[in-house]
């Protein structure tokens, strides 16, 4: 399972990431124009997102990708205590929410909830012809045992055309 995780704090985003690294692929962005960036050529099972976020907050970029019909499962994490946010970010499409200081324990179950809730499971694939698997919740194809990471357009057209046939 691969997870983007945004978050600005150096120190908060180490201690999660080596947290979670045990049973998760993990990659991480400062803001969201480096996470616009790995979206852009990666496919992810679970967004986590910060709310306080430079060059726009966790809930306008959440927003903005549910626009493009991006619609992974989001986390909201923030240090707000008001309502007004925790709003927000389900308005912006996020489905859990989660105020700072929290457990990293209490993050590792909301996430294997997640898993459950919208049948996360990257085992799942296609065997596209004798030699070519595709591993779509990976966003990965195996041609005679080399593999290919898909851009998300790329993987658009494949499914495209896997719904045709």
């Amino acid at each position: 399972m691969r997870i983007l995780f945004i978050e600005d704090d150096p120190v908060l985003a180490n201690i999660v990431i080596d947290y979670l690294e045990e049973s998760y692929t993990i990659d991480h962005a400062f803001d969201t124009i480096e996470a616009q960036n790995l979206i852009d050529n990666q496919k992810y099972d679970l967004f986590i997102f910060d709310v306080n976020i430079p060059f726009q907050s966790g809930i306008e970029f959440l927003k903005d990708l549910r626009d493009f019909n991006i619609l992974t499962p989001a986390i909201m994490l923030t240090a707000y205590d008001d309502t007004a946010h925790v709003k927000a970010s389900f308005n912006a499409g996020a489905h859990d929410y989660i105020r700072k200081p929290f457990e990293l324990e209490e993050l590792k179950i909301r996430i294997e909830r997640s898993i459950v809730l919208f049948r996360i499971d990257d085992t799942i694939s296609l065997l596209l012809d004798d030699e070519v698997i595709y591993y779509p919740q990976k966003r990965l194809v195996i041609n005679r045992g080399k593999e290919y990471t898909l851009r998300p357009k790329d993987t658009e057209i494949l499914e495209y055309h896997q719904q045709k046939f």
